[in-house]
């Protein structure tokens, strides 16, 4: 199994924290839809297989996406690169970051230090949902 994470859209209690529009994080146990020798690749592939937007009561921001994952690796040891590949794709405001989250809170419940690459270039992750149009 493995614990995934979703938004409680709407929700006053974040004792797990906040993500989107002031909505609560929120954990759904769920079988693993892959076996290899990483958990975090094997958690996000479950994620991305999640395909219905409401989910045990969650909601799922990335269901409309198409993403899986490249290769996760760590060139220095430390910190832990999750390449991404795929199409992000976001409901509006409050869903860009709440896709964002669900991602990053699922690779730091196994890797603390990370960073995340979608379609090989850092800037598309860190400016999806950006709309000042200034991110780089």
């Amino acid at each position: 199994e493995v614990r995934l994470v979703l938004a409680g859209v709407g929700a006053r209690e974040h004792r797990n924290g906040t993500i989107g529009c002031d909505d609560r994080i929120g954990f759904v146990k769920v079988h693993r839809a892959a076996s290899t020798d990483s958990l975090v690749h094997d958690a996000l592939a479950t994620l991305f297989s999640v395909k219905e937007p409401g989910y045990n009561g969650l909601y799922n921001a990335i269901a409309n996406s198409s993403l899986a994952v490249e290769k996760i690796q760590s060139a220095d040891g430390v910190t832990t690169e999750v390449w991404l590949k795929g199409t992000l794709v976001s409901g509006g405001a409050c869903d860009s970051p709440r896709a964002k989250a669900q991602i990053e809170h699922t690779v730091k419940r196994f890797k603390p230090t990370f960073k995340i690459i979608l379609n090989g270039s850092e800037s598309a992750w860190r400016c999806f949902g950006d709309e000042s149009g200034t991110c780089k």
